[in-house]
């Protein structure tokens, strides 16, 4: 990405001796997050009812609608093929995400994503895929890419989460 004008390279997976000036306070400011656990409770419709997070992390919320945000399942039954759509609002970054069906298991729903990310006017193009569990409801994976164009630079996102059930 570009800050001021210089190209910063950065990826979570890097240690700290290995990043540049721009790239270690990135990490300084993402490092907290990757190690935190969220604790979401849902319905069955995928809506987040409560959310925790340990070890808390000052003006990060939360209960802002799940941290990690939600598939919000649709009301009617789906099959390979079917679609839908969601949005929602995530620490000011507006998301439209449109889930489609590609496989149904027996015990998964896979889907493709496809969508759209606004924040502070740019926009980003995201992409990636889903599985869920049939059972519980439960997102059990996601990758996700998100692209934004904005003055003349190119930012690449990802996204590479598991999630499991806790009784």
């Amino acid at each position: 990405s570009l800050q001021g004008g210089q190209e910063t390279k950065f990826d979570s997976d890097m240690k700290e001796e290995e990043l540049d000036a721009q790239g270690k306070i990135l990490k300084s400011q993402i490092d907290p997050i990757l190690k935190a656990v969220i604790y979401n409770t849902y319905d069955k419709k995928g809506k987040v009812l409560s959310s925790k997070m340990e070890p808390t992390i000052a003006g990060v919320d939360a209960n802002n609608q799940g941290l990690a945000g939600n598939a919000l399942y649709p009301e009617t039954a789906i099959k390979v093929g079917s679609s839908w759509e969601n949005e929602q609002n995530i620490q000011g970054v507006k998301l439209k995400i449109k889930y489609t069906v590609k496989n149904i298991t027996g015990a998964s729903v896979i889907t493709d994503i496809t969508g759209v990310a606004n924040a502070f006017g740019i926009q980003g193009k995201l992409t990636g895929d889903a599985i869920f569990d049939i059972a519980t409801g439960n997102n059990d994976s996601i990758k996700l890419g998100m692209t934004i164009n904005a003055q003349g630079a190119t930012i690449t996102m990802n996204l590479d989460a598991t999630t499991k059930k806790i009784n």
